[in-house]
């Protein structure tokens, strides 16, 4: 979701300095929540606003792929490896 979020609201569409998706679980209880950070330039904020909730909307018809999936899991992977330096 990151990268689409990325790739739409920043690349694209020119919206916003930074877009970031975060998902936050619970071990115990299934359930958690989401959040979107955007970083826009005041005058750009609601059109930011409005192109991340469009793309979050678009996973619901468009789920995410393999590809996709494979990329964040190696992200997540770097990442981990890279904090345990």
């Amino acid at each position: 979701i990151n990268s689409r979020l990325f790739t739409t609201v920043r690349d694209t569409l020119g919206l916003t300095y930074d877009v970031s998706f975060e998902v936050t679980l619970f071990d115990r209880v299934r359930s958690g929540w989401y959040s979107v950070h955007v970083t826009a330039h005041p005058d750009k904020i609601y059109d930011a606003l409005n192109a991340s909730v469009a793309v979050l909307r678009d996973v619901a018809v468009s789920p995410i792929n393999r590809r996709e999936l494979e990329r964040a899991r190696t992200t997540t992977l770097t990442r981990h490896e890279s904090d345990m330096k």
